[in-house]
């Protein structure tokens, strides 16, 4: 049987898997880039994660360690102290926050973005000056970021306690019974911010405006503040005793507070207006002596 030649070629064995091969390489190239593509994406990602995981864990420290009453870089005889915190990272690489009231992570609670470490040291003892840096050991997104923080409420006499570096620094933050109990003796001897206005009174900083700029310059001055602070307690005892003396004196203390913040406006209204009564008399005398002789 004969076949009719159409004039016609399909591909060979050899032409088909040349394409294929050569599909294959396209298809795989594509496919190398995309995976190159996402690698890059997820590694931008978690290295900005990292980032602002650190830097927002950097301020929350900055922010407690600033206002810390004492420092200590080796855990304290007394650690059972409910006023005594403790920063430090936990088992798991995260940044945490231990009080007697709980535990905060300050760090990405997600494992698997980074492993953290954290160090304090001193670099100036005499300024409180407390030196940190937290760093990230994920080799996928490394960083680090170093901070110099100058503690604010240090109690006078006291310094950093232990030595560093270490990885886990021992603060407290609260007032003890003792301090509040001396503090009140302080302001109770007080009698105007003990009796009559809070601390936060714009009226308290005119009196103690008062005190510091013009009575604590003379030495008579002195001697009355001296002589105010020995009899204020005494006073405030009897003050609170009696509410409505109490209140009239409140009022004259006011209006008291108003004129010596306004007494430099005071006494130039009051050189002013003399100034000009005299004037006044002057002219007026005159003006008589040339009306008589005319």
């Amino acid at each position: 049987m004969r076949y009719k030649d159409t004039g016609t070629a399909g591909f060979t064995l050899i032409e088909l898997m040349v394409t294929l091969a050569l599909v294959g390489l396209v298809i795989a190239g594509g496919f190398s880039l995309y995976f190159f593509a996402d690698r890059s994406f997820v590694s931008g990602t978690v290295s900005a994660d990292v980032q602002a995981d650190i830097h927002l864990a950097m301020q929350r420290i900055t922010n407690e360690l600033q206002l810390a009453h004492t420092i200590n870089f080796q855990e304290p005889n007394d650690a059972s102290d409910e006023n005594l915190h403790r920063l430090l990272v936990n088992e798991s690489g995260l940044v945490e926050l231990r009080t007697s009231r709980g535990n905060q992570i300050l760090t990405s609670m997600n494992r698997g973005v980074a492993d953290y470490e954290l160090s304090f040291g001193t670099i100036d003892v005499d300024r409180n000056i407390l030196g940190i840096e937290l760093s990230s050991r994920d080799e996928k997104a490394p960083y680090s970021l170093q901070s110099e923080i100058q503690v604010l409420n240090i109690r006078p006499g006291q310094t950093f306690m232990g030595t560093g570096p270490s990885d886990t620094i021992y603060f407290t933050k609260s007032i003890s019974q003792k301090e509040r109990a001396d503090a009140e003796v302080v302001r109770r001897r007080c009698l105007i911010s003990s009796v009559f206005f809070d601390d936060q009174d714009p009226d308290l900083d005119v009196f103690r405006s008062f005190r510091d700029d013009q009575l604590q310059t003379t030495e008579v001055g002195r001697i009355l503040i001296r002589w105010y602070y020995n009899v204020s307690p005494s006073l405030s005892d009897a003050l609170e005793e009696v509410p409505l003396v109490q209140g009239i004196v409140r009022a004259f203390m006011r209006n008291l507070a108003s004129y010596l913040r306004w007494q430099d406006t005071f006494h130039l209204l009051f050189v002013t207006t003399f100034a000009t009564a005299l004037l006044s008399v002057g002219w007026g005398r005159r003006r008589s002596r040339l009306l008589m002789e005319l």
